[in-house]
C-alpha cells in the first residue's frame, strides 16, 4: 500500500479504490443521515475518528475508511421509526428494532448504500441479513451506573454473553435467544441508570476492552456544528475535553507507520 493514495484494492482492469473513493460514498450516506437528523430535530454527534477528523482535518482522517455516530437511546428509537418511512433507495438501514436476525453485538444500527459491497477485518460474527452495502455506524451513548464498579459489573456480565452468540453462529445455530438476552439486559440496563450524568456505549457493544470510558452526558449534547468536508456536521459541545481523554495530544498526528486504512478486506463500489 502506498501511503500517499491509500490504495485499498487494485481491479482487474487496472483501475484501483482508495481510501478516498471509500470517503465519497460515506459522505453521500452521512449527508442523508444528517439531512433526516435536521428534518426531525433528532441530535446527534460525531464520534471517534470521525469527530478527530472533524476537528483536526475538518473532514476525514485522510487514512480513515468510515463514519461513527453517537445518539441518545430516545433519539435512535425515533430514528428507527423515522427510516422505516423516510429513508429511500439507494439507502437502507439494518437494526435489532427493524429485523431481530440482527447481530446486536455489532453498532446498534448501519446504514448503507446499494451497489456496494463491503467485508470488514476480523469480523467475528457474519451478517445475518440481507445486503453488504458500504455503511455509516450508529451508536447508542447509553446512561451508565455512576458507579465505575457497578458499571464493571455490568460490562462484565453482557460481555459473558457474546461466546454464547459466536458459538452459536459457528456451529449454523439461531443464537436469537442471547442476542435478545443481551439486547433486553442492556435496554434493563440504560433505563434502570436514565438519571444519571454519565454515558458511553451501550452494553450491548461487547468489543471494547473494560477500560472506564465514561463522559458526561452534557459534555456532548446538545451537539453543535462543524465543518466536515464541504458540510457541516455535528460534534461534542465539549469535543476538546473528549478527544483528550480518547486521544491525549490529538491536534499531534500519528507516526508514518499507523497512518493505514483498518477496517477493509474486500470492497466494491459500483455507483
Amino acid at each position: 500500500m502506498k501511503p500517499e493514495n491509500y490504495v485499498i484494492k487494485e481491479n482487474q482492469d487496472g483501475t484501483v479504490i482508495t481510501v478516498k473513493d471509500i470517503q465519497k460514498v460515506l459522505l453521500k450516506i452521512m449527508v442523508e443521515f444528517d439531512r433526516i437528523c435536521n428534518k426531525h430535530n433528532l441530535d446527534y454527534v460525531l464520534a471517534f475518528g470521525s469527530q478527530l477528523g472533524a476537528v483536526r482535518h475538518h473532514g476525514f482522517i485522510p487514512w480513515d475508511d468510515d463514519i461513527d455516530i453517537w445518539m441518545t437511546r430516545k433519539a435512535y428509537l425515533k430514528l428507527v421509526e423515522i427510516l422505516k418511512q423516510e429513508l429511500k433507495s439507494p439507502f437502507y438501514f439494518q437494526c435489532f428494532e427493524k429485523e431481530d436476525k440482527y447481530n446486536v453485538t455489532i453498532p446498534n444500527m448501519k446504514i448503507k448504500i446499494e451497489n456496494t459491497f463491503l467485508k470488514e477485518k476480523n469480523t467475528i460474527i457474519k451478517n445475518r441479513l440481507d445486503g453488504e452495502g458500504l455503511f455509516i455506524d450508529i451508536f447508542i451513548l447509553d446512561s451508565i451506573s455512576e458507579n465505575k464498579y457497578k458499571h464493571l459489573f455490568h460490562r462484565i456480565v453482557s460481555t459473558s454473553i457474546m461466546p454464547f452468540i459466536i458459538i452459536f453462529d459457528i456451529m449454523n445455530i439461531d443464537s436469537r435467544f442471547f442476542t435478545k438476552l443481551l439486547y433486553r439486559y442492556s435496554n434493563w440496563y440504560a433505563n434502570k441508570n436514565k438519571d444519571s450524568k454519565y454515558g458511553y456505549l451501550s452494553l450491548s457493544w461487547t468489543y471494547d476492552s473494560f477500560k472506564d470510558r465514561r463522559v458526561l452526558k452534557s459534555d456532548v449534547f446538545p451537539s453543535i456544528k462543524w465543518q466536515f468536508e464541504d458540510y457541516s456536521f455535528r460534534i461534542a459541545n465539549n469535543y476538546d475535553k473528549i478527544l483528550k481523554e480518547t486521544y491525549g495530544d490529538y491536534m499531534q498526528l500519528p507516526k508514518q507507520a499507523s497512518r493505514q486504512p483498518k477496517h477493509i478486506k474486500e470492497i466494491i463500489i459500483d455507483l
